[in-house]
């Protein structure tokens, strides 16, 4: 509805929360910071957006190093058994038994009885299918849990 010349020159009004809602927003992200870049709202955002940006490549990091040490943790394992991480993962995979890098790890680590049953299933697949040598030898000075 056209009610006057001025209130059409004015324009639509502004959508979106109001300056000092950001503000306070900003601030309330700043709360960790010490001096002026917490209380200062136009020094503190720098320092926001680059905790931010560090957080986000945190989180990309973090997937990764976990990646890393399931990883590193399932072949030590398997090397318990005289089976190497990659041989045991293929042979898991044969056996149609599905399960990811953190509940071997979780299974390696706490419930070692399971993980040696994994690991013979995987052994017998193996033979089966004449895929790998599943004898490997054992690493040189290396005490395992069976030995103590």
């Amino acid at each position: 509805m056209f009610l006057t010349a001025v209130n059409c020159i004015r324009g639509a009004p502004r959508v979106g929360p109001a300056k000092f809602w950001r503000v306070q927003q900003y601030l309330r992200f700043s709360w960790g910071f010490r001096g002026r870049k917490r209380h200062c709202y136009r020094i503190g955002m720098r320092y926001i957006h680059k905790a931010l940006v560090y957080a986000t490549q945190g989180r990309q990091l973090k997937k990764i190093q976990m990646h890393k040490l399931w990883d590193m943790r399932i072949d030590a394992a398997a090397q318990e058994h005289n089976l190497t991480g990659c041989n045991f993962c293929e042979g898991l995979a044969r056996s149609n038994i599905q399960l990811d890098r953190k509940v071997l790890t979780d299974l390696a680590i706490f419930e070692p009885r399971t993980f040696q049953s994994l690991v013979e299933v995987s052994k017998r697949r193996l033979e089966e299918e004449g895929i790998a040598d599943v004898q490997a030898p054992r690493p040189q000075g290396v005490f395992t849990r069976g030995m103590l």
